[in-house]
């Protein structure tokens, strides 16, 4: 039954349940309002259709009283207004660069994550001219962000700074750039591998909760290895059939702008059969390959990261390990899955759409030195002695 009141929702809960939720549109919930679990007076969740009825118009009608230009105590506060800079500061070169090309060329994702650098740094010295942050400054803002113990967070930090003083260089505002070759500390890139137990449980906690688009977010990516944001764009018209009776799938990487032609592994294309005959039953128009299970519109990035972290935590009491694995952890699997099937390193870029100039990094980044690949690396080993015997030939 389709529900009609404004911003309500239902979502699958454990054991056949169902939750309520008061969810705001994305502009809603851009000024402060946010999603929330509907619950009675005495705390306890909506049981009913009735009671979440009863509890959505509710705020509604607080909703409706803040757009009145009415306070009844619940709404959010409005954002603060941006101060005016003054010209040459920090905070005023963040400005600047963020409305330059440079900027706004980047994916949405990286945009996302500058930001939130920049935000730091504005903190950091914001109405400092920029000409006066110098190479001592620079060092010691880094060291006070290494202490924190996030250092992948200081040190990406320092990296957009390196780009902002780049840009404030180029536009005037400075003569040097104080972050260039800062020195900054390694860390050790995220390694984290999902097994074969963890993958299945997974996927049976998606599938009994009714997010079976998250089930086949994870098997898609174990297979495909592409990132989470091409994934959840990614088109029905984009996984095509071939001339052999399967499917492929052909994308271009918003990160890399790597084409990819993907052919379909066969549990990949038992889960898309099993979404095509939900998208029949259900009467889904998302034009994407993933759609939200609830709406049957397209997933946005937040709501499948707050799904996935609930299904996760349910799998996870079954196989405890799972409680550490993210999904970006998927393009780690299938690049490690097929290192141990004995695959190239251009075989693998034709999968996961790296560079094939670097093999190497992908080596160091992805590749985890595990039991299968030195069985598999024995293997060929004694392979090749025996055929040296065989011939005639000897070992050294």
């Amino acid at each position: 039954m389709k529900i009609k009141v404004p911003y309500l929702v239902a979502r699958p809960g454990a054991a056949g349940a169902t939750r309520y939720f008061w969810q705001p549109a994305s502009r809603l919930r851009d000024l402060g309002w946010k999603t929330e679990r509907l619950v009675k007076p005495d705390g306890t969740p909506a049981a009913t259709l009735d009671e979440a009825i009863e509890l959505a118009k509710a705020k509604n009608e607080q909703l409706a009283a803040w757009r009145r230009g009415e306070r009844t105590g619940g709404e959010p506060e409005l954002p603060a207004p941006v101060p005016e800079v003054r010209p040459g500061t920090v905070a005023h070169a963040i400005r600047l660069y963020k409305a330059s090309p440079r900027y706004l060329k980047n994916a949405a994702k990286t945009q996302a994550d500058y930001a939130k650098c920049l935000a730091k740094i504005e903190a950091w010295a914001g109405n400092a001219p920029v000409k006066a942050i110098t190479r001592e400054l620079v060092q010691d803002y880094y060291e006070a962000l290494m202490k924190t113990g996030r250092h992948a967070q200081a040190n990406a930090t320092i990296r957009v700074l390196r780009i902002l003083l780049k840009y404030s260089w180029d536009k005037g505002l400075t003569s040097h750039n104080a972050a260039e070759k800062p020195g900054l500390i390694g860390t050790a890139p995220r390694l984290r591998i999902w097994s074969d137990e963890e993958i299945d449980t997974f996927v049976a906690a998606a599938d009994a909760q009714g997010w079976h688009s998250v089930g086949d977010a994870v098997i898609y990516g174990v297979y495909w290895g592409q990132r989470q944001g091409d994934l959840l764009a990614m088109l029905e018209i984009q996984f095509q059939p071939d001339a052999f009776g399967t499917r492929r799938l052909r994308l271009r990487q918003s990160k890399r702008k790597a084409w990819i032609d993907i052919p379909a592994h066969p549990r990949v294309l038992a889960r898309w059969e099993a979404q095509q005959a939900r998208r029949t039953a259900d009467g889904v128009k998302a034009p994407t390959i993933l759609w939200q299970d609830t709406v049957k519109r397209p997933w946005k990035a937040d709501n499948f990261r707050h799904v996935f972290g609930e299904l996760r935590a349910a799998a996870a009491e079954t196989v405890p390990s799972i409680a550490t694995a993210q999904y970006m952890d998927t393009r780690d699997t299938a690049v490690t899955k097929l290192a141990e099937a004995g695959c190239t390193i251009p075989q693998i870029c034709a999968i996961t759409g790296h560079d094939e100039d670097d093999a190497y990094k992908i080596l160091r980044h992805y590749m985890a030195i595990t039991g299968e690949m030195a069985d598999a690396a024995l293997a060929k080993l004694l392979a090749h002695e025996e055929q040296k015997r065989a011939a005639g030939g000897t070992n050294s």
